[in-house]
């Protein structure tokens, strides 16, 4: 089985750690917990026969992640749907991963599909063309999906 570093990145609050939680217990947890640091979590995809450990990259220190992402092939951004502000620092996150990994792959995640929106599709397809976008809800939906997406990706 071949081994993919993946980064999971954006602001603090948006779902990062749930959606890794949700991937691996299949459970929703609605206590916000910040991640300091990194967490690293290995996901096996057995029908993609790899296994991804997934940098799960606090939000809330800025300047302090370029480290993380050395040696990543792979990323997820994600941003909430309910905030303009976290959807405001996709470019911020963009940028980063870009500076320190170059090309590679980027998913954009809007998650907390399932809440009342502030960020439409319509707008994100206009301010961010140049990555895949997908939109989720942690709380109610398995998320695997975009894994899988992810390795098609960089595969190709």
């Amino acid at each position: 089985m071949n081994t993919y570093k993946i980064i999971l990145v954006g602001d603090g609050g948006v779902g990062k750690t749930t959606f890794i939680k949700k991937i691996l217990t299949n459970s929703f947890d609605k206590a916000y917990l910040s991640t300091l640091g990194v967490e690293v979590n290995p996901i096996i995809l057995q029908e993609e026969k790899v296994v991804l450990n997934v940098w799960d990259c606090g939000g809330q220190f800025r300047g302090l992640e370029d480290g993380y992402y050395i040696g990543a092939i792979g990323a997820i951004l994600m941003f909430d749907k309910t905030s303009k502000i976290s959807f405001r620092d996709v470019e911020y996150w963009k940028n980063k991963i870009k500076n320190v990994c170059d090309d590679i792959p980027i998913i954009l995640c809007g998650n907390k599909k399932d809440c009342k929106e502030v960020v439409k599709q319509e707008e994100v397809n206009q301010t961010h063309p140049d990555m895949e976008y997908v939109e989720i809800a942690t709380k109610n939906e398995n998320c695997r999906h975009i894994l899988t997406r992810l390795v098609q990706k960089i595969r190709n």
